[in-house]
């Protein structure tokens, strides 16, 4: 019995050592991972600071940020974030019910004096015709900060398309963003920031880009195809940014948010949502981690020397892939036309 005690104890032990080594090292197994998935660290930014909330009370205090997609996931975490630091919040989703709720968690992080001044836009942002009824009721708001998360993955086996034709997160990831961008000038200070949050600088393969899934002839099979045409129109559309922002004095960021669990993809596979458990409980983040990694990033003075940069979930600066000029020989033309021609027809 005395043998058996022992060795139990010893087992528990040797276990306990193992968990506590693998921690120790899960620093340094999300550091390689997430070098596997990104593009070389850019030098001219390197590593960003990750300010502290006095420090970004400083340089969020007497702004207003407008957060699209910011009644849930990261843009929340992004807007809780900005109202504790003092600055005033437009949050923009879809359910009115999720608007109040969000309202009420900004409210209970923010000083005294901004309860109550943070605001909620009901819109739908899968179509022309919402995009631009929801800029109207923004138009002339003069905006010092622009948050871009919306987002939404394919309604595998449901309602697949819009009633524009348009695969969802298509329309609401690619169109969406690229209608907010064109027409910022109407809602934007002329030198304000703006901050796309959407997988920025990693390392897609570009034959798998296929123009049929951007204009809804042919739905896609598996996510892996959604995300594949998302990751490479949304880097054509950065690329393009001096062709759709008219102001020359606003800098973009595109940011990567790295993996992260979140109810905003209920609409998963079991076995997608296995692997998102997993890769995120060792190497990914919560909503709220990334939203204030987010908001640093938004502030940051490299994001401000710059028209455009690349940041992802580890505040490291990242380049563009390396494919980016044949992507862009190949098929950014094109779907700067084909949005315009949409954008044409439906508006």
């Amino acid at each position: 019995g005395k043998i058996s005690t022992m060795q139990t104890r010893s087992y528990i032990l040797s276990a306990a050592f193992i968990i506590l080594s693998f921690l120790s090292f899960t620093p340094y197994i999300k550091n390689k991972a997430a070098d596997l998935l990104m593009n070389p660290i850019d030098p001219t930014i390197g590593q960003l600071p990750r300010l502290n909330i006095t420090q970004l009370t400083f340089q969020y205090q007497n702004t207003r940020t407008l957060v699209v997609g910011g009644t849930r996931g990261i843009g929340y975490g992004t807007a809780i974030t900005i109202a504790e630091s003092g600055g005033l919040v437009d949050i923009v989703g879809r359910s009115t019910k999720s608007g109040e709720k969000a309202l009420e968690g900004l409210d209970q992080v923010s000083p005294e004096g901004n309860i109550g001044r943070h605001g909620f836009y009901s819109a739908d942002l899968s179509t022309v015709k919402g995009v631009y009824e929801f800029i109207s009721k923004v138009e002339g708001s003069n905006y010092d900060y622009l948050v871009m998360s919306m987002g939404v993955f394919p309604n595998f086996g449901g309602e697949m398309f819009t009633s524009e034709g348009l695969e969802r997160s298509v329309a609401t990831m690619i169109l969406g963003r690229y209608i907010l961008f064109k027409e910022s000038h109407r809602y934007m200070k002329d030198d304000a920031g703006i901050l796309s949050i959407l997988a920025y600088g990693s390392d897609p393969a570009l034959n798998f880009f296929d123009r049929s899934l951007i204009t809804g002839e042919k739905e896609p099979a598996l996510l892996i195809d959604a995300l594949t045409a998302i990751l490479f129109s949304s880097e054509i559309t950065i690329q393009k940014i001096d062709q759709l922002v008219k102001s020359k004095n606003m800098y973009i960021v595109g940011s990567f948010p790295g993996l992260v669990r979140t109810d905003l993809h209920a609409n998963m596979s079991i076995a997608m949502k296995i692997i998102e458990y997993l890769g995120t409980a060792f190497i990914g983040h919560t909503e709220e981690e990334i939203g204030y990694n987010e908001a640093c990033i938004l502030v940051s003075k490299a994001a401000r020397s710059r028209r455009v940069s690349y940041i992802d979930d580890r505040l490291i600066g990242r380049k563009s892939f390396d494919g980016v000029e044949e992507l862009l020989q190949q098929h950014g033309q094109w779907l700067m036309q084909f949005m315009e021609d949409h954008i044409k027809k439906w508006r």
